[in-house]
């Protein structure tokens, strides 16, 4: 899913709309996480972009937890 785009996806796959419709509850980290970051990269789509993040800094303990410049050096960011 890394290089679709999130407006390719079915409305019922993208992350503001099931917000919107179900709920913050029925959304994954990763999801909440693209809602933050609005955009992507080039090659990789917003929700693959916060999914490596949570994985490349274990987790939303480790999201909390980075310093700036560990933050700034990481693709995407």
């Amino acid at each position: 899913m890394g290089n679709i785009k999130i407006s390719d996806l079915p409305l019922s796959q993208r992350p503001m709309e099931k917000l919107l419709k179900y709920g913050a509850d029925s959304l994954g980290n990763e999801e909440l996480l693209a809602i933050l970051l609005r955009t992507g990269t080039k090659g990789e789509n917003v929700i693959a972009l916060s999914s490596r993040l949570l994985a490349e800094l274990d987790g939303l303990d480790g999201l909390l937890n980075v310093s700036y410049e560990e933050a700034s050096k990481i693709k995407g960011i």
